[in-house]
Parts: C-alpha cells; structure tokens; sequence
C-alpha cells in the first residue's frame, strides 16, 4: 500500500512539473501588406512535429513544454517564414507577417487575400460576387444574380414574385439557394433571395456542376450561397429608399462589439419593403360592358399584386472562447403579405386573393477550431422554424384586366372563388415545422490533405384546415399531417499536390429520405396518403491545375440527386396542386474551364464548358390555364458553355460581360403517357438558350471634396427568343413565344465622406421594352428608384 502511494505521489509529481513546464504559444498571422488576417496558415514546430492552422481571424494557439523551438510558418502563395523561438514558462504571444511570394504573382496570389478570392479559385466552377462596392444601388439581390455568368433568374414580375433561376441548364428547385450555408427553404419566405436587401449580403458564391460536400445538399447542379455581413468592426448601416409603382423600402443593419477584447457582440437587422406593384399590362382583355361580358384587347395596369414584407433579426454572439472561437444565437422574426393578381398563366386575373405567411427562425452556430493539436475543426448549426400560412379566395365574382366606360372590371357569379375550380372556393390555412442539424468537421492531415464530413438532417411537418375546399375536394386535405425527413452524409478529401499547382476534391454523398403525402386524383378529389422512401448514393471529383501563374484549368465530374422538396410534393394549396408520386432527380454533370488573369490584373477571362445529363427532372407543368403541378420528365440532356471578361484598365472604370448558351433536349420518355415520343431530341420548351450581360462602371472626375466620390453604372441583359411551348409542334412563324430582349438598366451614385453617406437615382429598363418570362407573364416596365443610405463604422 505504502509503494502505490509513493508510486501515486511520484506520478503526481511528475504530470505537476510536466503541467508546470508547458507554455502557451499563440499569436496572429496576417498580410504584410493589407494587415488582413490569414485563415488556414499553417504554424508548425519542425522539433516536435506539431502544428495547427489560423482561424478565422488569423489566429492560433498551441500548447508546448518550454524549450527552443523552430517555428514555421506557411501560406499559399506566400513567402514563408522560419523562426528560432525560446518558449519561456510565461506566455508567448507572436504576430507573423507573411508577403506575398514574388515568385506566384497572379492567380495564386490573389487567392491568398481574403475569403472571397480564396473561393473564387477553388477547384469548382465557381463565381463570387463582393456586394460591398455596389450597395449603395437600388438593385436588388435577384438583379444582381442575375448579372452572373451562367445565371438567369426568371420572375413572374414585381417585388415579390416567384423567382426561377437556371444555372448552366439546371433550374427550379435544381438549384438550392443557401443563406449563410444553411438551405434558404428552411427559414421561410422572410429570407427568401428576393426579400433579401443587397445591405444585409456581404457577397454571392455561385457553384455549378459539383457542389462542395459542405454545404451538405441534394442539389441537382447549383447552389448560391448568400453570406451576410459578418464584420469584425461596430457597424450602423441605414437606407431608404421609393421608386416607381409605390415601392418604398427601409433597410437597417448594425453590430455592436461588447468588452475590453470585444469578444461579446450584438447585433440587429431587418427591412420593410413594399411595393404596388401596379405596372402596366399590355394586350390584355379589357370588360367593355358587364351585360354581355364583351371584351376587347387593350392596355391596364394591374390591380390586385400589391406586396408587403418586413424582418427583424437579433444577433446575439461572443467570440475567441476557450470552448467556442465563434458562438451565434439568430432569432428571426418575419410577416409577408402577397396579393395574388393570377394563377400560373396570365389570360384570367384575380381582383381580391391574398396570402400572408408569418414567420419565426432560430438558429444556434457553434465553432472551434484546433482540436487534436490543430488538426480538428469543428462547426454545429442547430435551427428550428416557425411557418403560419393562410391563403383567401373568397369572392363570387370573375375578374377583367380593366374596364372601359367607368363601369366595374368584374362581373358578378353564382359561385365562390376566382380561381374557378371550388365551388365554394378556397382559405387554405396550415402550419409549417423545420427542424434541422447540420455538423462539419475538417480534419487537417497534414499541411496537404485535409477531410470534411458533413452530416445534416432536417424535417418538416404540415398540417392546416381547408374548410371550404371540402366540397371540391371530398374531405379537409390539410386536417391529414404530411410530412418529410431529409438526411445528408458527405465524406471530401481535399489536396494540394505539387508545392500547390495541383488541388484535387474527392467526394462521396449519401442522400436520403421519407415523405408522406395527401394524394389529388384527375378528379380533384382525396384519395388517402402516400408514402415515399429514397436512399441513393452520389460522387465527384474536381480537380485544379496551376498551368502558369496566371492561368489555371479545372475539370470536375459529380453523379447527384436531389430528394423533391416541400412544395414539389405538398403543393402551395393555391395553384399548385400535391403530387406524392414524384421521383427523385438524377444528374451527370461535367465541367471543363480555364481562367486567365493578366500578370497586372488588368483584365480577366475565363471559359467554361458544361454537360448534364438529367433524368427524372422535375419541372413545374401547367395542366390548365387555373392548375399545375410539379411532375417528372425522363431524361433531358445539356450541352452549353459560358464565357466572361471583365477588364479594369484603371481604379475609375469596370467593364465586365459573359454569354452563356445551353442546348436542352429531351433524350427519353416514361410509360405514363405525360409527355408524347415525338417530343424526343426536342428542345425543352419555355426555356432561354442563350443570353448574357453586359455592364460598365465609371468613376467621374468632378466631385465637391477630396473623399466624396461621384459614378455612374450601366447593365445590359440579353436573352434570346424560344418558344412557350415543343419547338416541333406547329409552324414556328405562327408559334407562341417569348421575344428576343435587351433590358438596359443604369444609374448614378454620389457618395460623400468616405462612403459614410450616399445618394443613388438608378432607372431600370430605361427604354421601356416589353419585358416577358415565365409563360409569357409581363414583367414591370421603365421604372425608376432613389436611394439614401448612411454608413457609420469605427
């Protein structure tokens, strides 16, 4: 007994003067230059084979016995830095400054500086676009995606329309939008992409073709990723703003730093915005008498689109905890109010339809890296949403686009509802649950190899009352709960081979899911519930090849699939009706691109070629002029490519422009008689093939004081005619299509005081063309905005 307790003792002993001799080692890492921090440097010490890597603000930490050490330390792209350190028994604190390489000017220096060029050259087909110098416009986020090379977002018109966006071939809900890396359709139509204001985005990350393992999505063959602002620095942003057909809009962002080392902060968003949206419509019917409900074609403006939508968003976090480098609470508090001016298509307007929607997101992320000696990585975001949705049809009357001769544009009718379907017609109202985890880890091999597992899950539940569709419908098809559960698993091996001219991504995905769901026969009538099951797996590779400084290849390859979402099988209980029979889609997708950047980043280029191949597509088909619902298509096939340049000849003036064409055709049909044979080899219709942008942005010389600033801007978008319905069917001069447009859009800012101030009048389709897009739905007009913004930073 006396010997274990001596043994005890001496172990005691020993692990104290081990404890006692153990230092802290830390510091910063940062640009010699710009004094930006570094994230990711690698800090190694050669004697002891340990290392760790920066955080997010450049910095590290490291526990060592005391002793003489050789410390390393490392950048892409950077010259690296060999120090002979004695660390003490007292704490050593150490800032690195890194310059940039001499030798890698170019490409691979620019991906060095910041989180946004860093993403800008990874191994996928990506674009990135800094909102910073442009918020002072009244472009809206929609706008300025649409602006992307390979990008087409397709409205059904005003503020707070439904918006589609193609991307290299895939559209609808192929594409995932992604608020700070979390699925937008989880936190409600408050933070839908076109509610957004461009002053709460810090930039727009756009990949195409395969999608990186850590977003943790089934997405077809895009995702955007909107990243908000996150400064680092107390922060008060306001603007507000009116323009054309009684749009107004109030925008309010800040951040307040807490304590001596400012690892508390708090911070507030949110916006109202509404919109008329009472722009004129041409050829349409217009009443001339309700007698005889005679008509005649003419022009009116619309009546019944009015559009309402305001958030509140409180921030609470604190940073640089020993447990937590990064710890956020965001409580999201949202209402939007839609008036509903038509179905689907155009041809029959509705006079008083209306849905609101309330909503409430909660969201905890967690962060900590350099577990394991540096090696480990960890990030956490737990989140739950609130959705309460009601939507009105109600009103026993038929409804014109206008009217002549004073009288009234309706006609009174027997039967409730405008949409014409129910004849006691419709209040759908239902509740709407997310729940969703996500969990990231990224384990650094060594300075080359690095893995990321993801794992997400989510799942929503519905159920509601539609007492007066009971009638059509043969029961309350909400009083049912329908349901969906998602999982996602995601395993990603990222090197950087040859002192960093090769980076290869390998990944392996796991997609999976149940759903449950009320089923609508041809008849409009309740026939029970569905339940379906999916499991499949998904792989890619992408790969980057440094063939000079400044020019650079990536090629990748990624099979994908994405699980139908929410609306796809549930429906909005408005126009769109469930569809429990709806398959998972399937995609091969191929991307081939070179990027060029002058040696004096002058101008830029970059090229990029692309094939899918898609079965079970899913698309949004209009079985009527009142009704459609989201089906499968067989198999489509893409091939396409996209170009852009920009050119910065000096600090005053940017030119950029991109072209993008994409031949989509039909490859296969189904057994279930949807879509007939002769359709095979077929264009897809009501599809752009080929468009484009074009803009120039211009810093004027006359200005009151030495820090104001005075710049004009112009864009240009194109898009090419195609038809409305199967190229094959028909004669194509007597065919139904969307016109060949040019949308020219420009503004003038004045800003004053460092940006601290700024006033922006900005005119969209300044030359009035008659703008068309989903099923030939007009879009709004010449329009013109005004803007005042008031930036404050310490």
């Amino acid at each position: 007994m006396k010997i274990n307790k001596t043994l005890f003792t001496i172990t005691l002993l020993a692990f104290s003067v081990q404890l006692m001799a153990q230092n802290l080692f830390s510091g910063t890492v940062i640009d010699a230059e710009d004094n930006t921090p570094l994230i990711g440097a690698s800090v190694f010490i050669k004697e002891l084979s340990k290392g760790t890597i920066t955080d997010i603000n450049g910095n590290f930490t490291l526990d060592v016995l005391s002793g003489n050490y050789t410390i390393e330390v490392s950048y892409i792209g950077y010259n690296s830095i060999v120090e002979q350190i004695a660390l003490l028994k007292t704490p050593i604190v150490k800032k690195f400054r890194l310059n940039p390489s001499a030798e890698n000017l170019g490409e691979v220096v620019v991906s060095a500086k910041g989180i946004i060029q860093q993403t800008r050259e990874q191994p996928f087909q990506v674009n990135v676009l800094d909102t910073k110098p442009l918020q002072a416009q009244s472009q809206p986020v929609n706008g300025l995606v649409n602006q992307i090379s390979g990008v087409r977002v397709r409205e059904d018109g005003g503020m707070g329309s439904n918006a589609n966006i193609m991307l290299n071939g895939i559209g609808g809900k192929g594409v995932r939008i992604f608020i700070d890396g979390i699925p937008a359709d989880l936190l409600g139509s408050g933070m839908a992409m076109n509610n957004l204001p461009i002053n709460m985005i810090d930039h727009i990350e756009v990949y195409k073709g395969i999608i990186p393992s850590k977003f943790g999505s089934d997405a077809l063959g895009g995702v955007l990723n909107l990243v908000t602002r996150d400064t680092k620095k107390d922060y008060f942003d306001m603007s507000t703003g009116i323009g054309s057909f009684g749009t107004f809009q109030v925008n309010l962002n800040s951040r307040k730093y807490i304590g001596k080392e400012n690892k508390f902060y708090i911070g507030a968003n949110g916006f109202y915005k509404h919109s008329d949206n009472d722009y004129w419509m041409d050829d349409v019917d217009i009443l001339t008498d309700n007698v005889n409900h005679n008509a005649q074609t003419g022009r009116t403006r619309r009546f019944n689109d009015a559009y309402t939508s305001y958030l509140g968003k409180l921030t609470l976090g604190s940073r640089r905890l020993k447990w937590a480098d990064d710890l956020q609470l965001n409580l999201i508090s949202s209402h939007v109010y839609k008036e509903w001016q038509h179905g689907v298509i155009v041809e029959h307007p509705w006079g008083e339809t209306f849905s609101e929607q309330s909503n409430f997101n909660s969201e905890l992320r967690w962060k900590k890296y350099g577990f394991f000696n540096g090696k480990l990585d960890i990030m956490c975001n737990i989140g739950y949403n609130y959705i309460d949705f009601y939507f009105e049809d109600i009103a026993a009357k038929t409804y014109y686009w206008g009217a002549a001769n004073g009288i009234d544009n309706y006609v009174e009718k027997s039967t409730i509802g405008e949409s014409g379907y129910f004849s006691n017609g419709r209040n759908p109202q239902y509740d709407k649950h997310n729940m969703f985890a996500r969990l990231n880890l990224f384990y650094h091999l060594n300075k080359n190899h690095k893995l990321n597992f993801t794992a997400l899950a989510n799942q929503s539940n519905l159920k509601g009352h539609d007492y007066r569709g009971i009638e059509t419908f043969g029961e309350d098809i909400l009083a049912n709960p329908q349901s969906i559960k998602k999982q996602y698993l995601g395993l990603s091996l990222e090197s950087h081979l040859l002192k960093g001219l090769l980076t290869n991504i390998t990944s392996v995905k796991n997609y999976s899911g149940i759903s449950k769901v009320e089923v609508i026969d041809a008849a409009y009538r309740a026939n029970g519930q569905q339940k379906n099951d999916y499991n499949s797996i998904g792989y890619g590779d992408a790969l980057k090849i440094q063939l000079r400084p400044n020019v650079g290849a990536t090629v990748s390859y990624e099979y994908t699939l994405r699980v139908p979402d929410e609306e796809e099988l549930f429906g909005d209980y408005i126009s769109v009706y469930p569809n429990a029979t709806i398959k998972p889609e399937k995609s091969h997708n191929i991307d081939i691109g070179i990027r060029y950047n002058s040696t004096k980043h002058i101008w830029s280029a970059r090229i990029n070629g692309f094939f899918r191949r898609s079965s079970d597509l899913i698309f949004l088909n209009a079985v009527s002029a009142l009704r459609s619902v989201y089906m499968n298509l067989e198999s489509t096939e893409t091939i396409g490519t996209e170009g852009e340049i920009t050119i910065n000849p000096n600090n005053n003036i940017g030119i950029f422009t991109n072209l993008t064409y994409q031949n989509i055709r039909l490859k296969e049909v189904g057994d279930n008689g949807n879509i007939p044979e002769r359709y095979i080899n077929a264009r897809i219709p009501n599809t752009p093939w080929m468009f484009g942008n074009a803009g120039i942005t211009y810093t004027l010389p006359w200005h009151f004081g030495q820090t104001d600033k005075l710049q004009w801007y112009y864009t240009c978008n194109y898009t090419h005619e195609f038809f409305l319905s199967w190229e094959v069917d028909g004669k194509k001069d007597t065919k139904a299509s969307i016109p060949q447009q040019f949308i020219h859009n420009s503004g003038i800012s004045y800003s004053f005081n460092k940006d601290h101030i700024s006033l922006n009048i900005e005119s969209k389709n300044f030359t009035d063309e008659k703008s068309y897009d989903n099923y030939k739905i007009q879009k709004p007009g010449r329009s013109f905005y005004v803007k005042l913004r008031v930036f404050l930073e310490k």
